[in-house]
């Protein structure tokens, strides 16, 4: 099971407590997110994630429309292009 895109992941627990995440891309192990209210790119390996969902540390808080997702993948692009890096 992997992130869906549109779905809004709200972080209940840990270190990024209060974040919300959006699925941007997954490349190999790696799940790419952008960061909401943070407007960061965080990484979450694939078994990290998986953990997380089964823990409740990651719950679907909802789904955002096309339009929005667009925008928040615009950002997410800026960051990438302009180097800065995905944080864990």
């Amino acid at each position: 099971m992997g992130p869906e895109k549109y779905k809004v992941y709200a972080v209940t627990r840990g270190t990024y407590v209060g974040e919300m995440l959006i699925w941007m891309e997954s490349v190999t192990e790696d799940h790419y997110f952008i960061s909401i209210p943070k407007n960061i790119n965080r990484v979450i390996p694939q078994d990290k994630f998986k953990l997380g969902i089964e823990c409740n540390i990651l719950d679907i808080a909802d789904t955002i429309p096309a339009n929005v997702y667009e925008v928040l993948h615009a950002q997410y692009n800026y960051n990438k292009k302009h180097n800065k890096k995905h944080k864990k």
